[in-house]
């Protein structure tokens, strides 16, 4: 826990200034041997040595002097400190409006010890203690293995309960390590049961493990890359049962490894001096975020990063164990100010629409900004593909079929923005331009293609006419998954999609069986279809080989999915509460970009080579009473400062069994204006008021 050894000499550092809260720690006397840390160490050692309570006090009234009016007490562990109990006294006599009790739960296991602490509170008026447990694993199996002390997770356990049902302000936290990281998702159900309001997650710092050999500290520090899914599996878990305000960091892990989760990564915090236990002494008062600093190094290669300016570096222990390589810097944004809409009123007009009286949430924001909202991410059932709320269409980008090609840097820069917003899944087929597209996707992810999720399809083939065919022979599917996994350069293909229902006559069953003899094979991970009506795709889940998910088309006006898939892919559970059977990813969420907002007049005109050319949304008699829509949507979008195509995005993943949506973008901006649906999603007025204009497109 504390971050100075008995005796170690403190880096040089600024003076510390004015501090809004200081942390103490009392000695490094613990009951538990963490792996990690230096006053486990110390302890087993017998060199963890009682300090005078006069040391704290000093310190405190030094402290409060220089303005602070936090206080966080750190052992080892306070609570077997004798100077922890005067401390706290004289930190309230100080006028310190905050007390952290910094513990890993042996002594509040006994509810009469967390009685006498309340009651010296009460004594003098004071409530404002927070509980700080060190949870060093989302389970016991987990806690105890870092700690090495067998029944420790039990004894933290009773003292939160202790706690809650005293309505004490709970928080926790952890250090992470080779022994833990596995555990992570666990905590959720910590923070439910214990109603723990804050729980920070830090990485293993060398500096402070104590005398340890590199063969220890390898043993202790996983590469951080490893632990990702972990987050990842974590953070989804916390944004789907507590909501995605609830406060969560982690702490010193690279945003690089993690871009999509930036807004849970920290590296700095709030000005905060330490007084630690040294020696027999204590140190003199010192910036604590400085000294993390002082021991990290940045790679060459991140002086080009987006998050440089808020990312301290990597330990340079951790580069001497697992060198660099998995830190690819992540392409800065670049977003300049946005075209002035002509303003509308929403009160009134011939567009008919009403939001009633105006609201600032919605004269004014969510603005057009360098900071898009934060990225959404939903599980596929039965599955462990967490993907992102939106993922990026890759048809567009292999220039053929939408109008001029973009070229590959424009394609690359689109792969780009998609990462900088977070988005973790490309959708791609081999029929894209003739695998074009598979191909640019490669070049534009690099080695980032091995962390994100390419969801690619197989059996759709062009015959000599160029006209497309589903062939699902499993000869047919056998190639089309080696040339894929050729393409785009990976070893396994994530979600691998049937393109087409067969037209070629191979029983359904056959090609099934073929792409079970290919996962089990190791040459994908999860299967998925394209295009199916609910006859097919009772079919197929009869079968039962474990499908995962249905792409489907769906749009404001376009709902086939509504008659009998919907049904499917949704069920009931024990209690009533709808379940999902299957995940859906909804593609032509934009209507072939008729919902963007791009075509304001009248019906546009595409060369023949274009499919659009062909699509009959885009002539008449349709296009009038499809453009009518459009202009509502752009009417709301200039209101809410967004791009109409945010409005058609949001409005479909909003809808029952609707898991991910697919965004074409030939460009960033595309992207990044499809992304702003994100922040659209509660916006319940917006949505009254435009769902007649959705249902006079009703099919």
């Amino acid at each position: 826990m504390p971050p100075v050894p008995a005796g170690r000499r403190l880096p040089v550092l600024p003076a510390p200034g004015p501090a809004a809260q200081v942390e103490i720690q009392l000695g490094h006397a613990c009951n538990n041997r963490c792996v990690f840390c230096v006053s486990g160490q110390l302890t087993a050692q017998g060199l963890a040595r009682p300090l005078p309570a006069g040391l704290a006090l000093a310190a405190l009234a030094q402290a409060a002097a220089r303005g602070a009016r936090k206080v966080t007490f750190l052992g080892g562990e306070p609570t077997l400190q004798a100077s922890l109990l005067p401390a706290i006294a004289r930190a309230i006599d100080l006028g310190f409006t905050a007390i952290v009790l910094f513990t890993n739960g042996v002594k509040t296991a006994r509810a009469g010890y967390i009685d006498e602490i309340l009651a010296l509170g009460a004594a003098r008026s004071f409530t404002g203690f927070e509980w700080r447990f060190s949870i060093q694993g989302g389970d016991e199996a987990s806690h105890d293995h870092v700690t090495e002390k067998p029944g420790s997770f039990q004894r933290l356990v009773a003292g939160l309960r202790h706690l809650r049902d005293r309505g004490q302000h709970l928080t926790a936290n952890a250090c992470i390590n080779t022994r833990s990281y596995r555990s992570l998702p666990g905590y959720v159900d910590l923070v439910r049961e214990h109603d723990i309001r804050q729980l920070h997650l830090d990485q293993v710092r060398p500096r402070d493990a104590g005398q340890r050999s590199d063969a220890e500290l390898r043993a202790m520090m996983p590469r951080y890359s490893d632990q990702a899914p972990f987050f990842r599996a974590m953070l989804d878990r916390f944004d789907r049962e507590q909501g995605p305000d609830f406060d969560i960091n982690v702490g010193n892990l690279p945003f690089c490894v993690m871009p999509e989760r930036a807004a849970q990564i920290h590296h700095d915090g709030e000005s905060t001096l330490t007084v630690a236990a040294d020696g027999e002494h204590l140190s003199q008062p010192w910036d604590k975020y400085a000294d993390k600093r002082s021991d990290k190094f940045h790679p060459p290669a991140c002086a080009a990063c987006r998050f440089r300016p808020r990312c301290n570096g990597i330990f340079s222990k951790y580069a001497e164990f697992h060198g660099t390589a998995e830190f690819i810097p992540v392409p800065g944004l670049s977003l300049g100010p946005a075209a002035p809409r002509a303003s509308a009123d929403l009160s009134s007009g011939s567009s008919g629409l009403s939001l009633g009286p105006a609201a600032p949430h919605l004269s004014s924001g969510p603005a057009r900004s360098a900071d898009p909202p934060a990225m959404k991410y939903r599980t596929l059932p039965n599955s462990d593909l967490q993907l992102s709320a939106l993922g990026l269409g890759c048809w567009t980008l292999g220039g053929e079929g939408w109008g001029p090609d973009p070229g590959e840097a424009a394609a690359a820069d689109t792969v780009a923005a998609a990462i900088e917003l977070g988005i973790n899944w490309f959708d791609t087929a081999p029929l894209y331009a003739d695998g074009r597209a598979d191909q640019r996707l490669a070049r534009a992810l690099g080695a980032r293609r091995h962390d994100l999720v390419i969801a690619t399809k197989v059996g759709a083939r062009k015959d000599a006419s160029g006209h497309a065919h589903s062939d699902l022979s499993p000869a047919n599917l056998v190639a089309d998954v080696e040339a894929s996994l050729r393409r785009l350069g990976l070893d396994v293909l994530p979600l691998l999609q049937i393109h087409w229902p067969c037209e070629r006559g191979t029983p359904l069953a056959a090609s099934l069986d073929a792409l079970a003899e290919l996962r089990a094979a190791g040459k994908l991970r999860h299967v998925g279809l394209c295009n199916y009506n609910p006859a097919g795709l009772r079919a197929a889940l009869a079968h039962d080989i474990g499908l995962v998910s249905l792409q489907t088309p769906y749009s404001m006006v376009r709902r086939e999915f509504e008659h009998g898939l919907r049904d499917m892919v949704l069920g009931t559970g024990p209690e009533g509460q709808p379940v999902q059977r299957l995940g859906v990813l909804a593609y032509e969420t934009l209507c072939r970009g008729l919902l963007a907002g791009a075509h304001t007049r009248s019906p546009p005109s595409f060369p023949g080579t274009d499919l659009r050319a062909h699509d009959p949304r885009f002539r008449e008699p349709s296009w009038t009473r499809l453009h009518r829509l459009s202009q509502a949507l752009s009417t709301v979008a200039t209101r809410l400062q967004v791009e109409p195509a945010a409005l058609a995005v949001a409005w479909v993943l909003r809808q029952p069994g609707i898991s991910v949506a697919v965004v074409g973008a030939r460009s960033p901006a595309q992207i990044r204006g499809a992304a702003q649906a994100l922040g659209l999603l509660s916006q319940t007025r917006v949505w009254r008021a435009l769902q007649p204009h959705i249902d006079v497109c009703r099919p």
